[in-house]
């Protein structure tokens, strides 16, 4: 299952309803992967490296583009 959270405007709290749903998922005992589609810019690369550390302290994988692996790029490209 592929679930998208998405929205044109930053500040909506988009990241954080990422990660709970993805906290909740992962405690429920499913696999969970989170995976950053934003395109790069200065200001998304403060946020990106917070929400990876967050995802990292939950115990939830997370990736950009830049670092997905193979077997997920098929999934997102």
């Amino acid at each position: 299952m592929i679930v998208t959270i998405a929205n044109h405007k930053g500040g909506v709290g988009k990241t954080t309803t990422v990660l709970t749903m993805a906290h909740l998922m992962h405690l429920s005992g499913i696999t969970v992967n989170v995976v950053d589609l934003d395109a790069p810019s200065s200001e998304r690369l403060a946020g990106a490296a917070a929400s990876y550390r967050r995802a990292k302290y939950l115990g939830i994988p997370a990736y950009t583009l830049q670092n997905l692996p193979k077997a997920l790029k098929a999934m997102f490209l």
